[in-house]
């Protein structure tokens, strides 16, 4: 009875909020969006049962959305639009990533997007050490691939690149906790696990973006919140990574030649862009989104191709997460998410929080490589724009009341 009454006691200490909503929506579709990138769940989890905690997530930020949260007249048009065009580009596409991002992004406008960072981090650091230790332990399976004269592993996750990109994000979202002031042994920890990534899972890009991280970080978090007079320093200038990068993916997808200077680019990364450029040529670019049918070596589908040499289906996936925005969501999503990234970049860049500008620069390297733009279980950083909006708008306020 005395624990009963405790548990009672405790339960009546947590009050019910749109924060506490949100936060209990992220976690839960952590969870199940995590769980899909590892090899937990053909072995344990159906992906079914996934996808309704999905729908539950998103359930509760509706309940936030229509309860918990007010509006100006420019929000309920902002949201409205996302909701729409995002869950149009699912129906037409079959790939709700774009809708959930969206979902989060409009919900998260009077959330404390530190909390998100840091529920971020403990879970997926969490789940990535528990799938890890079930993988070495063989209770799920260990995806080894061979290249050349490289062994790569992915410690239970769908795939070596998939298992770096998680790594990458977790190191981002921890210089993120603690704002770019970080010591000499944490550079050196950053440094030793990107050795460590590029010797058990040969994910080179990974590899090179956690180490970027080190020099990226010591100059943003150089001019951090700083005065520093009236001249540009290099962080200011890092903000159109994204439009810029966008812009180079699709313009090398459309006019790739393989006797184009593009050619050499497409052998040093393993065939993307002729890939792209395959899609772009059978697919074309919708307006909404579309279904494209891909084959990769991930999973354990993926992986029994993978030995059999592609004879059971041809490889051909679109890994650029820029060309997958434009052919799979179409053109709406493509110009809407470019453009709120690039809003947020900018206006981040104005309040001088220049390690979030560099996290966002180092995240549309990625992009231009990797798939994981609007994957959640990846890349939190996209569902900042509203919390990054007010931050920049109270700024002006107290700006203007001091000039």
């Amino acid at each position: 009875m005395v624990i009963i009454s405790r548990i009672k006691n405790s339960m009546s200490d947590v009050k019910i909020n749109g924060q506490t909503i949100y936060i209990t929506a992220f976690i839960i579709y952590l969870v199940s969006a995590f769980l899909k990138t590892s090899m937990i769940t053909p072995a344990y989890f159906s992906i079914h049962l996934l996808n309704y905690c999905a729908y539950l997530a998103i359930a509760l930020l509706f309940l936030k959305l229509a309860f918990f949260t007010s509006y100006s007249f420019e929000q309920i048009l902002f949201t409205g639009f996302v909701l729409l065009f995002f869950g149009l580009s699912w129906m037409k596409s079959s790939s709700p990533l774009a809708f959930y991002t969206g979902a989060f992004l409009v919900s998260a406008s009077d959330i404390d997007f530190d909390e998100i960072i840091k529920t971020y981090f403990v879970v997926g650091l969490v789940m990535l050490v528990v799938v890890i230790a079930l993988a070495e332990l063989h209770v799920i399976k260990n995806l080894v691939y061979v290249r050349g004269d490289k062994i790569r592993e992915s410690f239970g996750i769908l795939y070596p690149t998939d298992f770096a990109s998680h790594v990458f994000y977790l190191v981002l979202s921890y210089l993120y906790i603690k704002k770019g002031q970080i010591r000499t042994g944490s550079y050196i920890f950053i440094f030793l696990i990107g050795i460590l990534i590029y010797v058990l899972t040969d994910a080179r890009l990974d590899s090179v973006l956690i180490f970027l991280v080190i020099p990226v970080n010591l100059i943003c978090s150089k001019y951090a919140f700083k005065d520093g007079g009236s001249g540009l320093s290099i962080a200011d200038t890092i903000w159109p990574a994204t439009g810029i990068f966008a812009y180079f993916a699709i313009f090398s997808t459309i006019f790739f030649k393989n006797e184009s200077i593009f050619a050499i680019l497409n052998r040093l990364i393993s065939s993307r862009i002729s890939l792209s450029h395959l899609g772009y040529m059978k697919y074309g670019i919708p307006l909404i989104g579309q279904r494209i049918k891909e084959h990769g070596w991930g999973g354990s589908s993926g992986y029994k191709n993978f030995n059999a040499g592609g004879g059971l289906h041809q490889y051909f996936m679109l890994d650029s997460s820029f060309v997958r925005l434009l052919l799979i969501y179409g053109v709406v999503v493509f110009i809407s998410v470019i453009a709120v990234v690039a809003i947020m970049a900018y206006q981040a860049t104005a309040m001088k929080d220049y390690v979030f500008v560099g996290i966002l620069f180092l995240i549309s390297l990625s992009c231009l490589i990797d798939q994981h733009m609007l994957e959640i279980a990846y890349n939190p950083f996209y569902i900042a724009a509203y919390s990054i909006f007010n931050r920049y708008i109270k700024t002006r306020k107290v700006g203007n009341t001091n000039e």
